[in-house]
């Protein structure tokens, strides 16, 4: 599963968990709670605040991990969990509250945006969808 496709779907679902009456607008619905996370983050001053690199617990090891898989967890009132698989039977899971898997989104999106790769990671919900060909208003 690519991470990014991936992780807009988890997303979607669990909107449309927590709330099914609205499941037919859950793109938008994603899109309007990563504004107001990360405007809300950006406001409180987190995004500004420099890195704290001074680690002093490596409970995984200081070597770099790749992950070889990741499983999205989506359960309804519970915190969405990312699962990653790494050679060598190291394990690790991340849980994250909504703003913070937005603040996550967002320095993705920047991280990506940054290393000039030719393409950006878009929000569902933030760029208009074409029509399916052969459609008329």
């Amino acid at each position: 599963m690519k991470f990014w496709p991936g992780l807009l779907e988890a997303m979607g679902k669990q909107v449309k968990m927590s709330k099914p009456s609205a499941a037919h607008a859950s793109s938008e619905l994603v899109q309007m709670e990563h504004e107001a996370s990360v405007a809300e983050m950006k406001d409180s001053g987190h995004f500004n605040a420099p890195l704290e690199d001074d680690v002093e617990s490596w409970p995984l090891g200081k070597e770099a991990m790749l992950p070889e898989n990741i499983q999205f967890h989506v359960h309804a009132k519970l915190p969405f969990r990312m699962e990653f698989t790494v050679a060598g039977g190291k394990n690790f899971e991340i849980a994250m509250g909504k703003r913070l898997l937005h603040g996550f989104c967002k320095l993705f999106q920047d991280a990506v945006e940054k290393a000039d790769w030719g393409f950006t990671l878009e929000m569902m919900g933030s760029a208009p969808e074409a029509p399916p060909a052969g459609m008329l208003n």
